[in-house]
């Protein structure tokens, strides 16, 4: 039985960082699954008690909020901040650019380019989009500070008298002060950008807001 439990834990471990290292969202979050209950098996099979498996398995969804909780005072930013032309980052650091890029294409936006900055050691990447039919900005972002870092979507309609009007999932809980030019309408993290897209059009529905 232990040496079952063993081969089991093992063989689930190493096909969670095999799908890790896919470039396809869906893949890794397979493998993140796959640690999970690689995880959860190895606790299980260590203690022989089902809970203390579980509480090992779920700790794991616990570090990114101490990781948060620990290092987002840190975030520091310049008062004036200029983008500039910027190579993408390496696909090990950011692995679901590519895919992400062709979503936003599948929904008739155009690249437009890639910019971004950097300030002593934190880093901003923006891949910006347009779409001619509605005018709407589409960016992919970013932010990377040390060994932390995280991206969101973002997509904003500009009306005549200057009102941005813009739909994200940025994940954190935003500190900065933002124009009264601009609208918000936040979503959750994990929605993909067909369901970003979708739902900044109902906004601007909503609200009767016609792009300029």
């Amino acid at each position: 039985m232990m040496l079952f439990g063993l081969l089991l834990t093992l063989g689930v471990a190493v096909l969670s960082v095999g799908l890790r290292t896919f470039h396809n969202s869906y893949a890794q979050k397979a493998g993140a699954l796959g640690i999970l209950a690689a995880t959860f098996l190895a606790v299980f099979f260590a203690t022989d008690h089902w809970i203390w498996g579980l509480v090992a398995a779920l700790a794991w969804l616990f570090l990114p909020w101490l990781e948060i909780l620990t290092r987002i005072r840190a975030l520091r930013l310049p008062k004036e901040k200029q983008l500039r032309p910027k190579s993408p980052p390496p696909s090990d650091t950011f692995p679901a650019l590519s895919e992400i890029t062709r979503e936003i294409e599948d929904e008739r936006y155009i690249y437009v380019s890639d910019a971004g900055w950097d300030w002593e050691d934190y880093r901003q990447f923006f891949r910006l989009f347009y779409r001619e039919e509605d005018r709407a900005q589409a960016a992919i972002c970013l932010n990377e500070q040390r060994d932390f870092s995280f991206y969101y979507l973002r997509i904003s309609s500009r009306t005549k008298d200057g009102t941005v009007w813009t739909t994200w999932n940025y994940p954190l809980s935003y500190g900065l002060n933002l124009s009264p030019a601009f609208r918000i309408n936040r979503q959750r993290p994990d929605r993909s950008f067909w369901q970003l897209d979708q739902t900044h059009r109902e906004f601007l529905r909503r609200n009767k807001v016609d792009p300029a």
